[in-house]
């Protein structure tokens, strides 16, 4: 079965759960009034209905998924839950606003890891999907860079050895993401805007401590964050929407 086809049987599936309350919280766009805002929604409509009916069936594999893991669990009965009901619209509303893949399954994750509850309150897992939205996807590699530079470095041959290109990791990183050297000063404000929410340690290069280049170096924040948009299910497929 295709995607369409999936998310065709969302209603009568799900009843009143998933599609009903995720059409209502992202079909509102506002728009003025006037012959050229038809013609405008008449080209904005469709890609917005594809974005949401994509991410509803993206959502609804990994829920159902989860019920055949967890015993008692169901997704009918999940929407019960006004909590997870205001994350899942925060997280539908930034989802058909953005086209990455790596956003989108990291906003996925966190819906599953909310419905499978978490040890994170109701209050921290919105904080963390407004970083979410705003962030982009190299927001989000980098952070997870960072948060375990170990399995990276060692993919790329690197030993563990303090004060090498004077124990920053940013050479490193523009390495791993094929970023051309005239981009490290971009990288750099990815870098600078993670520490700006405190999610990794001010000192992540490493200059002044002289610290192991294998040591995480995000804070007890980013490594909750990390783990919030890690999916729960390990037979996930790394590709987006292949679960």
């Amino acid at each position: 079965m295709d995607d369409a086809e999936e998310s065709k049987g969302l209603e009568p599936t799900v009843g009143d759960g998933i599609h009903r309350i995720a059409k209502a919280a992202i079909s509102a766009v506002p728009l003025i009034s006037g012959p050229a805002v038809e013609l405008f929604s008449a080209l904005l409509t469709p890609p917005l209905d594809r974005r949401r009916d994509e991410w509803l069936s993206y959502c609804y594999r990994g829920l159902k998924q989860l019920e055949e893991k967890i015993e008692g669990f169901t997704v009918e009965g999940l929407f019960q839950d006004e909590a997870f009901v205001t994350a899942f619209v925060r997280a539908s509303r930034a989802a058909v606003n953005d086209h990455q893949k790596e956003k989108l399954k990291a906003l996925r994750n966190a819906i599953l890891n909310s419905a499978r509850s978490t040890d994170l309150d109701e209050n921290r897992q919105l904080m963390f999907l407004n970083l979410i939205d705003r962030m982009t996807e190299l927001h989000l590699r980098v952070l997870i860079f960072l948060s375990n530079p170990k399995k990276p470095l060692r993919e790329m041959g690197v030993s563990d050895m303090k004060g090498t290109r004077g124990g920053s990791l940013l050479p490193y990183l523009r390495e791993y993401f094929h970023s051309p050297k005239s981009d490290l000063l971009s990288l750099g404000m990815f870098v600078a805007d993670l520490q700006a929410s405190r999610l990794i340690v001010a000192d992540v290069y490493g200059e002044k401590t002289g610290m192991s280049l294998y040591a995480g170096r995000a804070t007890p924040a980013g490594e909750q964050l990390v783990a919030f948009i890690t999916s729960p299910l390990p037979e996930d497929d790394p590709e987006t929407g292949e679960s």
